[in-house]
């Protein structure tokens, strides 16, 4: 049996990346406000939030370059400043981007990895780097759902983020 590390919690005033590894629609003009949204969510919960180099360059330009997508993957784990990291959206690609990373960007620098649906390529790269991550939400959704952070996700969210202890029961 594998043992995983559990990344450090976060702390109110932490830095968390956001990054595009599946899919590039948080920089495209139409969702752009999208992403703002979930930012200033994520800010009302007391984190600062870092776009990663490429994430907001629109899924025209980060379909075409899983290696850029992988670039950001390993800057976020390796920036001294990020304490977590999230993804903006799934999508259908980011296995593309997975021969792009080096391990040790991850190995040697663990931190929370937040995010689901194509995302989850980058959960089992965690997992086989021995960092337990996070299947959860993503940035625009249900962050920055237009209606708004649903109350029940945002609790179970802060608590996979901020606490230590096993979240108990889940109603």
């Amino acid at each position: 049996m594998k043992t995983l590390q559990k990344p450090p919690k976060l702390e109110r005033g932490d830095t968390i990346a956001a990054i595009s590894p599946c899919n590039g629609w948080a920089g495209d003009a139409a969702v752009r406000w999208k992403y703002d949204l979930g930012v200033a969510r994520l800010r009302e919960m007391g984190l600062h939030v870092l776009a990663a180099p490429n994430a907001l360059k629109g899924s025209a330009y980060l379909s075409k370059n899983p290696v850029a997508r992988a670039e950001d993957v390993m800057w976020a784990f390796e920036h001294p400043s990020v304490r977590a990291v999230i993804a903006n959206v799934g999508g259908n690609d980011s296995i593309e981007v997975i021969p792009h990373i080096r391990a040790s960007s991850i190995i040697d620098n663990p931190k929370i990895f937040i995010g689901y649906s194509d995302a989850m390529n980058l959960h089992l790269l965690c997992y086989h780097c021995g960092l337990s991550s996070f299947y959860g939400p993503n940035l625009l959704h249900p962050v920055a759902e237009a209606q708004g952070f649903h109350p029940y996700t945002k609790h179970y969210f802060e608590r996979a983020l901020f606490e230590t202890s096993a979240p108990g029961r889940i109603e």
